[in-house]
């Protein structure tokens, strides 16, 4: 469970605290039923309340409406298979979850209240990239990754373009040989305060996923939070930009910001030395 601890004035007392941890117990409870039982009211509800009980409602109400669209989404889909794709089900229940950990990250500490980058809970790990900004980071080290290009760069930019996104908007410029688009590859969603563009690459069981998280506006960039049981995360610099990275469980995970835009990068059973190539490779031209 994702259980914080308060520490100023400005946050919920200990009965909000408790009434939180417990609508959260249930949310989570509720997530990980089979598709066939999931009650997205209850869902909607217990979103509803935890947003309420934190004072988040006006800022995330839309995010939380996306997450729970991306789950109903994912029902329909699975009733024209004949199978359930359970690998897409966790995945949309994953990225609900991320919406959650945001909301209660917001509402906990607030996007000024953080004085460190990391924010440590059970289940999960929150980054902020601004207070990382004036930490004192070591350098990457330099990679020469192999000379396999990526084959989709052009029509991911493309596509980027298509939806608004910064032209600088970076991309990476090497792709494991194999590995080609999935389903859900320039899914989008945007609301008033955001938006999102996924790009899913599959090889096998191996996958390799971008999240480009666009905000419309300084004061719209809230922290973001991870699932994370181990939290082996530490931050390294390439030229001026942050990289948060973390190695668990058979995930490698790059997190980063750029202008308004944050990145998550992640990849599952693929070999950490090859995704370390992948993510290097965004910064290929600034080495």
């Amino acid at each position: 469970m994702f259980n914080h601890k308060f520490s100023n004035a400005n946050q919920p007392n200990e009965t909000d605290q408790l009434m939180l941890a417990v609508m959260r117990e249930k949310l989570e409870a509720e997530l990980e039923k089979p598709a066939s039982e999931l009650d997205t009211e209850k869902i909607s509800q217990l979103t509803a309340a935890i947003e309420n009980l934190s004072g988040t409602e006006r800022i995330t109400a839309e995010k939380s409406g996306q997450g729970i669209q991306m789950i109903q989404t994912e029902m329909k889909r699975q009733k024209r298979s004949r199978t359930i794709r359970r690998t897409k089900w966790a995945a949309a229940c994953a990225c609900f979850l991320f919406v959650i950990s945001n909301i209660w990250s917001y509402s906990a500490y607030g996007t000024n209240a953080f004085n460190a980058a990391y924010q440590m809970t059970t289940g999960s790990v929150t980054v902020d990239f601004a207070a990382a900004e004036t930490a004192e980071i070591p350098e990457a080290e330099h990679t020469e990754f192999p000379a396999v290009n990526n084959p989709y760069a052009e029509d991911m930019r493309k596509i980027c373009a298509e939806h608004g996104f910064d032209a600088d908007t970076q991309i990476p410029a090497y792709l494991p040989e194999g590995f080609v688009p999935a389903k859900e590859y320039g899914e989008y969603y945007e609301n008033e305060n955001d938006k999102t563009l996924f790009f899913y690459f599959r090889r096998g069981d191996e996958l390799l996923d971008l999240q480009l998280k666009q905000f419309a506006a300084p004061d719209k960039v809230i922290p973001v939070g991870i699932p994370s049981d181990y939290h082996h995360i530490a931050p390294v610099r390439f030229g001026n930009t942050v990289v948060h990275i973390q190695t668990e469980d058979g995930l490698y995970w790059g997190l980063f910001q750029k202008n308004l835009t944050h990145y998550l990068f992640v990849t599952r059973d693929l070999d950490y030395e090859e995704s370390r190539f992948v993510l290097n490779s965004f910064f290929s031209e600034q080495e």
